[in-house]
C-alpha cells in the first residue's frame, strides 16, 4: 500500500511521540522484472493514537526511470509530522531513504 502526498501538502506537527525502528522484513523474490521493493513503514493511526506497521511489498513503477522516495517523520519542537512516501523521478535526488532502485537481494532482511 502506498500513500501519496501532492508536492505542496502541508506537514502538520501534531504527533508527539516519534515512530518505532523499522521492522525487519524478509524480502522474497520479485513477481516481474519491473517490480521494485517498497520497504514498509510505521503509519500513524489517529484513531488509535499509535503507530500501526504497514508491511513491504513488490509494486510497480508508475513510469520508467520512477523510484520510491520512502516515507518520513520530520520532527520539530519535540513533535512529528508525518511526509507520505511516493514515487519520484530519477532525476530528483533528494536522499530520502529511497531504494535508488535497486532490486534486494532475495531473502535479504532490511
Amino acid at each position: 500500500m502506498a500513500f501519496a502526498a501532492p508536492a505542496f501538502a502541508q506537514i502538520s506537527f501534531d504527533i508527539r511521540v516519534g515512530p518505532p525502528p523499522p521492522r525487519r522484513e524478509v524480502i522474497v523474490a520479485a513477481p516481474y522484472p519491473e517490480a521494485v521493493w517498497v520497504p514498509g513503514y510505521h503509519f500513524y493511526d489517529y484513531g488509535i493514537h499509535d503507530y500501526r506497521w504497514v508491511p513491504g511489498a513488490w509494486q510497480r513503477p508508475p513510469h520508467p526511470g520512477a523510484r520510491w522516495i520512502a516515507p518520513r517523520y520530520p520532527g520539530r519542537g519535540g513533535q512529528y509530522g508525518f511526509v507520505a512516501g511516493h514515487w519520484g523521478d530519477r532525476a530528483a535526488r533528494n536522499g530520502r531513504g529511497d531504494n535508488r532502485g535497486r532490486a534486494p537481494n532475495v531473502g535479504e532482511r532490511r
